[in-house]
């Protein structure tokens, strides 16, 4: 899709946001003043007939992590039902093969053998071949099949690709792979703490957490891994995600380093995929070690689409500001990038990598957000203009506890029904809705327990992150036609409706919960 001047029309006033009052309590309360963002404008979206979107980009991306093949494919219905027009696998390339089929080890989560036998999540993220299936997904046959059901349903698929390393098991490692040349031709054999060096260098020449780290320079590999995701294309594949990009160099790396000859073409040869879609992992907010613009700056294909990147570090801050009860709309709008585009991002609340490794503690300290928290913040990145927003599938029966983080899931199985929760569905829909329409971010009543989203005429999201039911009294919504409007969370209940009269708007929104006022939907 791209990105062309700002849509004309597009009202570039700053405008004051009503009272509000707290039912049983008063609001921590700012001076705060609306803030109309999105200045440039892209491309109309298009939907399809089910309401969902043509372009990756412009809807919502369901993370089916370590659901097989067979399981997405039957759950299809109710991942179009709530709004999702693309769904992202798990890495689908062949891997190390465990024994018992958990979803986790009780040994030590980490990159290498847990000891014990089992197999764990982590298996699929260290590829020994790359050729579609893995005793975890599923077979090739069962992909193809996943993803043509999946195109009736107009849902696209973005497959998870790891390209910067295979398995910590030499012996594990394919022959086909071995016999593209000698292993220092092959893998970098240098070791060191790669995942937190800040030097191009180190960080694209270096082993990763003792994995076999590709060679990724090499010439036979760049083939053999373009070929692996041509087949993936062919196969049914719209899009990828790249794992652990920002590990493997640009072809102009050399001169953000001290060191000499070891930029490529990795990038702009992979790329070449016949993919529609693409983006990578990019951890982290140091423009000199992730280089996120110059990564962004990549294009492919006959109409020059962009190479997107992850907006880890605003994860990060909507989860801070959550917990901490305080969306001022200032701090909210920035996206945390050191350069390059917010409109070329894929942003999330929680990632994979958030829940099952160490972001949020360890052992009794381990505590994540609670379900409710991340679906109010998936409420403000799946409203906001920029980015294309990624909802992380949990684990089904998962806790917030150390001891019941993983739930009742095995391997393959469906996670949690989060994703299907009526607020999440309803700001998805918004989203398509809202199409190219630009958004104001305002508090209401200068309260900042409240996040407004507005986006044009097509309607308004609330998400209330206080414990207490709140009362809004003329709000400013400009552009709103005159109504009383449903709640497309639930539309059949009269207390959650808003009236719009001369521009502003009233209503009461529940205490903890996300309103979403979708013109589309009434």
């Amino acid at each position: 899709m791209k990105w062309l001047i700002f849509i004309a029309g597009l009202a570039a006033t700053l405008f004051y946001f009503g009272a509000c009052t707290l039912d049983d309590d008063n609001g921590k309360e700012v001076t705060s003043t609306p803030i109309e963002t999105a200045t440039s404008g892209r491309d109309d979206v298009t939907t399809t007939e089910s309401g969902l979107v043509e372009n990756i980009a412009d809807g919502a991306i369901l993370h089916c992590w370590s659901w097989s093949f067979d399981t997405i494919r039957e759950n299809l219905d109710d991942i179009a039902a709530a709004g999702f027009s693309a769904i992202q696998t798990s890495p689908v390339s062949q891997c190390k093969t465990g024994d018992s089929n958990k979803r986790t080890s009780p040994g030590t989560i980490g990159y290498g053998n847990d000891g014990n036998g089992t197999d764990a999540w982590y298996y699929h993220y260290q590829p020994t071949d790359f050729v579609i299936g893995n005793y975890q997904l599923g077979t090739e046959d069962e992909f193809k099949e996943m993803c043509k059901a999946a195109h009736e349903k107009g849902i696209k698929v973005i497959v998870d690709a790891v390209l910067n390393h295979c398995s910590s098991d030499w012996n594990a490692i394919s022959d086909n792979v071995k016999a593209l040349g000698s292993q220092q031709e092959i893998f970098h054999t240098a070791s060191n703490s790669a995942d937190v060096a800040t030097e191009r260098y180190e960080i694209t020449q270096y082993k990763l957490a003792g994995l076999w780290d590709l060679n990724t320079g090499n010439t036979a590999v760049q083939n053999y891994i373009l070929s692996f995701l041509k087949q993936c294309v062919t196969d049914g594949a719209d899009g990828f995600r790249y794992d652990a990009a920002k590990h493997i160099e640009l072809p102009d790396d050399d001169s953000h380093s001290s060191h000499d000859n070891f930029q490529s073409n990795f990038w702009p040869t992979i790329l070449e995929n016949g993919a529609v879609f693409q983006y990578g992992e990019i951890l982290g907010n140091t423009d000199s070690s992730t280089r996120l613009g110059a990564y962004q700056a990549l294009n492919f294909g006959d109409e020059g689409e962009s190479f997107r990147t992850t907006a880890s570090a605003y994860g990060e801050k909507l989860r801070t500001a959550i917990k901490n009860n305080n969306l001022l709309n200032t701090n909210i709008k920035g996206y945390n990038i050191p350069s390059g585009s917010e409109n070329k991002l894929v942003t999330w609340i929680e990632s994979h990598d958030n829940y099952c490794n160490d972001d949020y503690g360890s052992g009794n300290s381990w505590t994540p957000p609670s379900e409710a928290e991340i679906i109010r913040g998936y409420a403000i990145i799946a409203s906001r203009y920029s980015g294309t927003p990624l909802f992380f599938d949990r684990p089904d029966g998962s806790g917030i506890t150390q001891s019941t983080k993983w739930g009742n899931n095995k391997l393959g199985k469906i996670g949690s029904a989060m994703f299907k929760d009526a607020q999440v569905k309803a700001v998805n829909f918004f989203r398509n809705h809202a199409g190219n329409a630009g958004e104001t971010l305002s508090n209401p009543g200068n309260n900042t327990g409240l996040l407004m989203i507005q986006r044009g005429s097509k309607g308004f999201v609330i998400i209330n992150n206080t414990d207490k039911t709140v009362t809004i009294t003329d709000a400013d919504v400009k552009g709103i036609a005159d109504g009383k409007y449903k709640d497309a969370v639930s539309p059949s209940s009269s207390s959650r409706r808003f009236t719009v009269k001369d521009g502003k708007a009233s209503g009461k929104i529940l205490a903890g919960k996300v309103a979403v006022f979708d013109m589309d939907a009434q």
